[in-house]
């Protein structure tokens, strides 16, 4: 729950660098004219991107206030916009809006970031055998998808431990708590 990350947090704040929760919600075609994009939409925490390394190449981070809200924002990828947009100038998405479906309801959504997708060797391998879902991930607020979902627990949770810490001691120390 929501007061158990909180209360994590603050227990081991001198060694926790950010905790990551992610739900995926489904997939979606986006269209903007003759233009198309594949997504896949996934509810993040607000430590999912330090958690994952990810950098923001416009716009910002989901807030808390967008958590508590679940408003209906979305932090997409550099390929999402140079798709659907036709465009390299990452800055010229953030404020635009687009419609996605999901669970047979339309929701629109603002874009408040644009990320880098990393084309890891993973990616690339599942590429290769097929496995790789078409198209980009589309991050939206947690407590959105968790709405879209109409599900109220968390299915893994990530910690990531601040430099210097050793990870195998906070996990026993969490374990503990």
């Amino acid at each position: 729950t929501d007061k158990m990350i909180y209360n994590l947090l603050n227990k081991f704040e001198n060694d926790i660098e950010a905790i990551s929760v992610n739900e995926s919600v489904g997939s979606s075609t986006i269209k903007e004219k003759n233009k198309e994009a594949d997504i896949n939409i996934i509810g993040v925490s607000q430590g999912y991107f330090v958690a994952n390394d990810m950098t923001i190449l416009a716009g910002r981070l989901l807030s808390a206030e967008e958590q508590i809200n679940k408003r209906n924002v979305s932090i997409v990828s550099h390929e999402f916009v140079q798709d659907l947009y036709d465009t390299e100038d990452y800055e010229s998405a953030i404020g635009k809006t687009f419609m996605m479906e999901l669970n047979k309801q339309m929701i629109q959504s603002t874009i408040i970031g644009v990320y880098e997708k990393q084309n890891d060797d993973m990616a690339q391998m599942e590429m290769l055998m097929g496995l790789a879902s078409k198209g980009t991930n589309c991050f939206i607020p947690l407590t959105s998808a968790q709405e879209i979902n109409h599900s109220e627990n968390y299915k893994s949770i990530s910690v990531v431990a601040k430099v210097g810490v050793n990870s195998d001691g906070l996990a026993n120390s969490i374990e503990s708590y």
